[in-house]
């Protein structure tokens, strides 16, 4: 084959390299904390020839901390917040070019310095009130940010219009908590407060008047009583006590007791609640009812004995069960009443003795002890059987009635 004789190179031009490329760099990590271990850095770029790097600490352009001289540079633990660049050079136009700063920000997430205080204990907010503003110190990275909610900590079902570090909770009806969650914008990292309580107290109803419990039905040995007051609370709630203890319950008057028992004398007491459940008046003063029944007494015609003053006894010792007193036997009625009033004689009760004045106030003072313990007042007595009195069918009833 013949050689041409000429080679054509019109339309054709040389390629010229000008350089590097701007190198970019990639870190692993842009964020570490106070206690760190240090980041990678990776450079990219492109050239013509072969590129060849280096690396410093500082603002780019600033060449006086020379690092490393590879694509790839491990900072080691950083003690604070740093600035590297890198330097691509090609070979074969021996030109160079400078990455943009690559900062690597050091510190820890953000963190609350002071948690949101509530109401502290015995200072809780009048029932009418402007609020309360509540505060929260924290501190971070960068800018922080807050959103307080109402409720329990972690709870953003109810997000509030606070969004700095102080929150006036405005007024408040009852007690309320709140909560404010601090936010990093250069993580964004996320923190919590704990929840803060702010109590407001209540105005309580009040106190029930006029509690009546008294035995409204009996039929074969089953009994029912029946508790009624007057009152101005939403609702209401019972303190019973009997033998077998005491409890709690809600209840609307009028109340009827089906859970009593014979022989078993019980007292009720009354609290009054407001509509929010926070407003609590104090219980009211115990009103007693007896399941006991008494021998009926008939003035002029029954003749008492040891039995009907057993009875009374036995009355007075289910009037101490009820607040969980032991019972008393005759002997500890006479050694208890000796005690106070060591000049006077008391035989014991027997069968076919007489009954004495003694008997009677020995028990009265006893009575009068036992409902004491549960509040209810002493009630004055037809007469104090001080003088040489006859024993009446009144001395027996009034004790009897002092059981319910």
């Amino acid at each position: 084959m013949p050689r041409p004789k000429s080679i054509d190179y019109s339309g054709w031009t040389m390629q010229t390299c000008t350089g590097p490329s701007t190198p970019s760099i990639a870190a692993q990590s842009t964020r570490l904390g106070t206690t760190n271990q240090g980041t990678t850095l990776t450079a990219s770029a492109t050239g013509c020839g072969t590129l060849s790097y280096q690396w410093y600490r500082g603002l780019s352009g600033d060449v006086s901390t020379p690092l490393g001289t590879s694509a790839i540079y491990t900072t080691g633990a950083l003690p604070s917040t740093t600035n590297f660049w890198v330097k691509a050079t090609d070979s074969s136009t021996n030109t160079s070019a400078n990455s943009a700063t690559m900062v690597i920000t050091v510190c820890d997430p953000a963190v609350i310095t002071i948690q949101p205080q509530g109401t502290s204990p015995g200072n809780d907010l009048p029932s009418s009130n402007q609020g309360t503003t509540l505060t929260v110190a924290a501190s971070g990275c960068a800018l922080l940010s807050y959103q307080w909610y109402r409720g329990n900590t972690g709870d953003t079902s109810s997000a509030q219009q606070g969004t700095t570090s102080s929150f006036s909770t405005g007024p408040l009806t009852s007690t309320t908590s709140f909560w404010v969650q601090v936010t990093d914008s250069t993580g964004p990292t996320q923190t919590n407060s704990n929840t803060a309580i702010v109590r407001v107290a209540t105005q309580a109803p009040p106190v029930p008047t006029a509690v009546n419990a008294h035995v409204s039905s009996v039929v074969n040995q089953t009994y029912q009583i029946t508790v009624t007051w007057q009152g101005s609370g939403a609702s209401y709630r019972i303190h019973r006590c009997s033998i077998s203890g005491c409890s709690t319950f809600d209840a609307a008057s009028p109340y009827v007791d089906v859970n009593v028992v014979a022989n078993t004398t019980y007292a009720y007491a009354v609290q009054a609640i407001d509509s929010s459940g926070n407003g609590v008046s104090a219980f009211s003063g115990y009103d007693l009812a007896t399941t006991m029944v008494f021998s009926t007494l008939q003035p002029g015609v029954t003749v008492v004995s040891l039995a009907h003053l057993t009875e009374l006894l036995n009355g007075l010792n289910a009037v101490r069960a009820v607040t969980g007193q032991a019972w008393l036997t005759w002997q500890d009625v006479h050694n208890r009443y000796i005690s106070a009033h060591p000049t006077e004689i008391f035989p014991l009760p027997a069968a076919n003795s007489p009954i004495f004045a003694v008997h009677i106030k020995a028990l009265r003072a006893e009575m009068d002890f036992a409902r004491g313990i549960i509040g209810i007042a002493a009630l004055p007595y037809t007469d104090s059987l001080t003088t040489p009195t006859v024993i009446k069918a009144i001395h027996f009833t009034e004790l009897q009635s002092r059981t319910q």
